[in-house]
């Protein structure tokens, strides 16, 4: 695996070895389940996972039961065939330790389409593009996003009254919402100086990517000074 920072001034994707395909377990079946709705998932049958702090079906649990908590194909708003898995870093606002952060980047020719509808059109975009807010991610992308860290999750969040896949702090295990990464300027996906961005790192999955946000970041003076190089150890073979 080749991981690279962003440079501020001249921000760099380096193309990279593909993620470890792995095993071909999957992740359970997760659920969006409210807080306040809980009890009525749990008298159904569904389990929580303490680890990942969300609700899920157990094996070869009847569906019928649980639809409204689960997730839907139709609301898939992004896709492409390659994607990066971005690493930062922030002070966590609970216990004021640095916790590693983690979000998906998506390349120039990415696929949206702006409503969650089958029907709709997928439409090629030109520029790279950080996601957040995101209700859905593919089995498959859950699996890369989790071979880096336990501690990206489904979880429900107060702030939105919603679930979507969030940070958690490395060492307290509170939430680190997708506003204070994303929304504001000097924030770890949001850089404004070169120490900052240069604190990002990419890691490049040759898979497919499937996933539902609200919210795209498309950052004309962040993006557009992004530059792809070839990974240089493919230009100086070992031993040469």
């Amino acid at each position: 695996m080749w991981v690279a920072p962003l440079k501020f001034g001249l921000l760099r994707l380096v193309l990279g070895e593909p993620a470890t395909e792995g095993s071909n377990a999957m992740p359970p079946t997760d659920l969006n389940v409210p807080f306040h709705e809980k009890d009525d998932a749990k008298r159904l049958g569904a389990r929580w996972d303490a680890a990942r702090k969300t609700w899920f079906l157990p094996d070869c649990t009847e569906t019928a039961s649980f639809t409204k908590w689960l997730p839907r194909q139709s609301d898939i708003n992004l896709r492409c065939t390659s994607y990066f898995i971005a690493q930062s870093m922030r002070t966590c606002w609970h216990c004021d330790r640095v916790t590693h952060v983690f979000s998906f980047l998506l390349p120039r020719g990415h696929q949206a389409r702006q409503e969650s509808d089958k029907s709709a059109d997928w439409e090629p975009q030109e520029s790279e593009a950080i996601i957040y807010y995101i209700t859905q991610i593919a089995a498959s992308v859950q699996a890369q996003m989790q071979s880096v860290t336990t501690y990206y999750r489904n979880d429900f969040s107060r702030t939105t009254q919603s679930c979507y896949w969030m940070n958690h702090c490395e060492h307290c295990g509170m939430k680190q919402g997708d506003f204070e990464l994303f929304e504001e300027f000097d924030t770890p996906f949001c850089p404004i100086n070169p120490r900052d961005a240069s604190r990002i790192l990419l890691r490049s999955v040759s898979e497919a990517f499937e996933a539902s946000a609200a919210s795209i970041a498309y950052e004309p003076g962040f993006f557009e000074r992004m530059r792809i190089f070839p990974d240089p150890r493919s230009q100086h073979p070992e031993g040469q």
